[in-house]
């Protein structure tokens, strides 16, 4: 192999291993802030926003509730190119925790890698 050869392989072994260290490092994060929020029995209601931030719609966003099967590259790259476009920044990831008594708010932070209690 040559030394082009060699380094076009490093490159793509490179960028392959970071996009699964992203990918599983997104859905792991996930996965363990909802298990240490939400007890087992309680309802809770997860959202996560995916933003259009073409100049044809606008700053639009739609909400699905499958974290588990969201492409987290080109979400994030989504999160980067709405700061730059949109005016309004919305929250990227909700939860709410139904108890007994109180319906408990949360917001994704990018910061902590978790969930973090909404101010009211």
């Amino acid at each position: 192999m040559n030394k082009f050869t060699k380094a076009t392989a490093a490159i793509f072994s490179g960028v392959i291993l970071a996009i699964f260290l992203i990918e599983g490092g997104m859905r792991l994060a996930v996965w363990t802030s909802l298990n240490d929020l939400v007890p087992s029995g309680v309802k809770y209601n997860f959202e996560m926003s995916e933003l259009e931030n073409s100049l044809k719609f606008g700053c639009t966003s739609t909400s699905r509730k499958d974290y588990m099967n969201v492409f987290y590259i080109h979400w994030i790259y989504s999160i980067m190119e709405s700061k730059i476009i949109c005016r309004y920044q919305s929250p990227y990831m909700t939860l709410r925790v139904f108890g007994t008594e109180i319906t408990t708010g949360y917001h994704w932070s990018f910061y902590s890698l978790g969930f973090i209690n909404n101010v009211d």
